[in-house]
């Protein structure tokens, strides 16, 4: 089975008087400019207004990035807001994971960071989770969104996660890939 890391920074956008936003779209066709993705860039793709993984390594240690990256401040509530469709079923081997904040660019798993996971628990159980990664490699789980969301062969999300500068984390999702979010949690976590 083929092992995938997906890394990957969608649109990023402050609420302070929206002093940032960053979006990639894709309907441009090309994600080597306008914004500029760093990474993997020969192993995708951007078909039909989607990014896509084209990866044929089935490695079972195989992991693939790609990373737009977006300044944050902790000085400001942030918003993250991305779509995520897998054309396979995800399995505690075979997961995708959308870092929103990291430390540095250098996609290490040593690193602190904040990631939304797709995937990666078992079988029918797979859910969206946040977790905050530690650079000494543990990790520890902020938000399980709901059991089974994503445990179908196909599934698909949109997805919006939003950190006040009180550190209050709100993961919500549309399992239909629309903008009608639901809460799948909350948390506080002022650590990084």
């Amino acid at each position: 089975m083929k092992n995938l890391l997906f890394l990957l920074l969608f649109t990023v956008s402050s609420l302070n008087l929206l002093q940032a936003q960053l979006t990639d779209d894709f309907s441009d066709g090309d994600f080597t400019q306008n914004p500029a993705w760093e990474g993997a860039i020969d192993k995708f793709v951007v078909s039909n207004g989607e990014l896509q993984l084209l990866d044929a390594d089935a490695s079972s240690a195989n992991r693939t990035s790609l990373a737009l990256f977006a300044p944050t401040s902790l000085d400001n509530n942030t918003i993250w807001t991305f779509k995520v469709r897998l054309d396979f079923s995800p399995s505690a081997s075979n997961f995708a994971r959308i870092y929103l904040a990291a430390q540095s660019a250098d996609f290490s798993l040593d690193q602190n960071a904040y990631y939304v996971q797709v995937g990666g628990i078992s079988g029918s159980d797979d859910a969206l989770e946040l977790i905050r990664q530690e650079a000494d490699g543990s990790s520890e789980l902020l938000i399980s969104g709901t059991t089974g969301a994503v445990g179908n062969s196909s599934p698909l999300a949109a997805v919006r996660v939003s950190r006040s500068i009180r550190g209050e984390w709100i993961m919500e999702a549309d399992y239909e890939g629309g903008t009608n979010y639901q809460t799948e949690g909350t948390a506080t976590d002022l650590t990084f």
